[in-house]
């Protein structure tokens, strides 16, 4: 991602004293060292569970504790790696985890958080702060899974639809790729149904037709950007299935993947949408979760650069 956005030098990351969060503070190091960036290692201790119990008091002090001894420790393992000390420092703040974050996501650049190992019937719920967060945060979310080791960042990946929708995690992969170096794998994923009553020469007619609609969507949605980024290598990958099995399948051989998400909503879980939802829950590799582009992308600038010159 480019330094250069609305607040370029702030990475928040996410520790609740497990190695969830250790593993997401170990991201965001090489992410702020990168960016030249500073780091907030952020604790939210979220009160409500005591309401109402008689200890309530003393169950505050004894999460307060624990919580600064997470954010210390987490500390300390940022400033073992040589990370300047004056660039990290720690927060503890009492509240909603989610919209805590959310909050401080609006002076920061990205948010890192780390996706506890689940399974089975628990992806269906799993990470709530990530869901909550990845979802009405005002700059991009990642989320860190178990497994993660550090590597260069050579084949970055994006899922797209064809629609605008899509536009934001294309901006932001097509600068970090940009900045990077790194090859850029645009996924598009399609499952056609059968009609009804359809015999198999017109279900084949039918499949020619959605393949070829989706190469030309594809196409649109690429062309503006391979104008502003001509050094990019793109690779264009078509699965015929599940958008989520597509996504999931393709993690496996990328550093690093993109999924753009829709707008906050009523219900944080119900506004991440379906496949961004079930690619969090189960990517192997650390997923950025996107609501908008960054606001100082080269497409931008060059459109404020022509309005300049026309006036």
């Amino acid at each position: 991602m480019s330094t250069t956005g609305r607040h370029p030098a702030t990475i928040v990351v996410g520790v609740d004293g497990g190695d969830d969060g250790l593993r997401a503070v170990d991201y965001a190091v090489r992410e702020a060292g990168i960016r030249k960036a500073e780091l907030v290692v952020a604790h939210v201790i979220d009160l409500s569970p005591l309401l109402g119990a008689p200890a309530m008091m003393y169950g505050a002090d004894v999460l307060k504790r624990a919580g600064e001894e997470a954010v210390d420790a987490a500390v300390r393992r940022v400033r073992a790696t040589g990370f300047p000390s004056d660039r990290v420092r720690g927060e503890v703040a009492m509240g909603n985890v989610g919209a805590v974050l959310c909050s401080m996501s609006q002076e920061a650049s990205l948010v890192v958080l780390g996706r506890r190992d689940l399974s089975g019937f628990e992806r269906l719920f799993a990470g709530s702060t990530c869901v909550s967060v990845g979802a009405r945060a005002h700059c991009p979310v990642i989320v860190v899974p178990p497994g993660w080791a550090p590597l260069d960042l050579l084949t970055i990946g994006v899922g797209i639809d064809g629609s605008a929708r899509s536009e934001p995690a294309l901006e932001w992969a097509f600068e970090e790729a940009d900045a990077r170096g790194a090859t850029l794998r645009v996924i598009h994923a399609w499952e056609p149904h059968a009609p009804f009553l359809s015999d198999d020469s017109e279900y084949a007619e039918a499949v020619s037709r959605w393949a070829l609609d989706a190469e030309l969507a594809v196409a649109e949605s690429l062309a503006g950007w391979q104008q502003d980024y001509p050094g990019v290598h793109v690779e264009r990958v078509f699965k015929r299935e599940h958008p989520i099995r597509a996504l999931l399948s393709e993690s496996e051989h990328l550093d690093l993947l993109y999924v753009g998400v829709r707008g906050a909503g009523g219900v944080p879980g119900l506004a991440l949408g379906s496949v961004a939802r079930g690619v969090l829950a189960g990517a192997s590799c650390p997923v950025s979760l996107v609501r908008r582009g960054p606001s100082s992308s080269r497409r931008r600038r060059r459109e404020e650069v022509g309005a300049s010159d026309r006036g």
